[in-house]
C-alpha cells in the first residue's frame, strides 16, 4: 500500500492562493481511499461542493464526478473510496492525480498528489471512450474496431472482479418472486422493478456500496432523479436510467454496467423529469446482491 499527505489548497484565476486543509492518502492496486479535511473556510464558502478526481493527458485537464458534498462550514471532513469502474477503466485510475472541489461548474479547492502545478480552471468533463478521440489510422479513418476492443477489455476487467454481476437480463418468461420486501416492488408480468434513490444503494451489501460514487451512475442519477431495483427470478439489477445509443452502451460497459433494459410504462410510474418519451429510453443493469434479514 502507497501512503502519502497532500494539503488542500483555495485556488483563484486557476492558481493556489492559501491552504484550506489537507488529504490522507492511502493507494491500492484496485482501491484509493481518500480522506479529506478542511480548516479555515471563509465566510463565503459554499454549503455544498461537487467532488471530482482528475487526471491530466495531452494538456488537458479531465475531472471525473463523484458526488456533493454538504455542510461544507466551518470544516469539512470526508473520506473518498474509489475503484477503476469509478473512475472509467484501470487506465483512467492510475492516471487520477489528485481532487477538485467545485462550487457549481467553477473549481474552487484542489488537492495534487505531485508538486506539478496544474491550472484547475481549465477543467473538463473526460471523453467517454477512445472512440470520442477520433484518433484516426494512416489512411484518415477512425480506429472503430480498436476503441470497441478497448471498450471491452475495460468491462473484462470489471466483470472478473465482480463475478456474476453482469449476467443477461433477458426479461421474458412469467410473473417472478422478488427477493427481499416484496411490497418494495411493483410487479409486472415480465419482472419486478424499484424506483429508489442513491442512499438506497446502502440497501446492498458493503462490498457495493462504492457504486454510490461511480461516475456512470451519477451521471444518470443527476439528469433523472432516479435509479431502479430490478428483480429478476432470484437475480437483483441495479439500473442507471439513460439512452441506448452506441456511444452510450460503451461507457455503460467501460463502467460495469453491460446490459439494457427499455423502459416500459407497466414498470414504474416515472415523472417527466424522470424519463424520455421515446422507446431508446431505459436502464443500464449490473447484478447486485441485497442485504439478506
Amino acid at each position: 500500500m502507497k501512503r502519502f499527505i497532500c494539503y488542500l489548497y483555495e485556488y483563484q484565476n486557476g492558481k493556489p492562493v492559501r491552504n484550506v486543509g489537507f488529504s490522507k492518502v492511502e493507494a491500492e492496486e484496485e482501491t484509493c481511499a481518500v480522506s479529506i479535511h478542511g480548516k479555515g473556510w471563509g465566510a463565503d464558502t459554499p454549503k455544498e461542493l461537487g467532488l471530482y478526481l482528475f487526471y491530466e493527458e495531452d494538456g488537458h485537464c479531465y475531472g471525473m464526478y463523484q458526488g456533493m458534498l454538504g455542510n461544507i462550514s466551518p470544516a469539512l471532513n470526508y473520506r473518498l473510496i474509489y475503484r477503476p469502474e469509478d473512475t472509467g477503466g484501470k487506465e483512467r485510475f492510475q492516471k487520477v492525480g489528485g481532487f477538485i472541489l467545485c462550487h457549481g461548474r467553477t473549481p474552487r479547492y484542489a488537492a495534487i498528489w505531485s508538486d506539478t502545478p496544474v491550472d484547475i480552471s481549465r477543467m473538463e468533463e473526460p471523453p467517454r471512450g477512445e472512440d470520442e478521440k477520433q484518433e484516426r489510422n494512416r489512411d484518415g479513418l477512425p480506429q472503430e474496431n480498436v476503441t470497441l476492443e478497448k471498450a471491452e477489455e475495460e468491462t473484462e476487467e470489471i466483470e472478473e472482479k465482480t463475478g456474476r454481476e453482469a449476467e443477461l437480463i433477458e426479461l421474458k418468461g412469467d410473473q417472478v418472486e422478488a427477493a427481499g420486501r416484496e411490497e418494495d416492488f411493483i410487479e409486472t408480468g415480465r419482472f419486478q422493478c424499484q424506483k429508489i434513490k442513491r442512499q438506497d444503494i446502502s440497501k446492498l451489501v458493503r462490498r457495493e456500496w462504492h457504486l454510490a460514487n461511480n461516475s456512470f451512475l451519477l451521471h444518470g442519477y443527476y439528469n433523472y432523479h432516479h435509479l431502479a431495483f430490478i428483480q429478476e427470478d432470484v437475480d437483483l439489477y441495479l439500473g442507471v436510467p439513460g439512452m441506448y445509443c452506441e456511444k452510450e452502451r460503451r461507457a455503460a460497459q467501460a463502467f460495469g454496467f453491460p446490459r439494457f433494459v427499455r423502459y416500459e410504462d407497466d414498470m414504474m410510474t416515472l415523472s417527466d423529469a424522470e424519463k424520455e418519451e421515446c422507446p431508446d429510453f431505459g436502464y443500464w443493469c449490473r447484478q447486485v446482491h441485497q442485504i439478506r434479514v
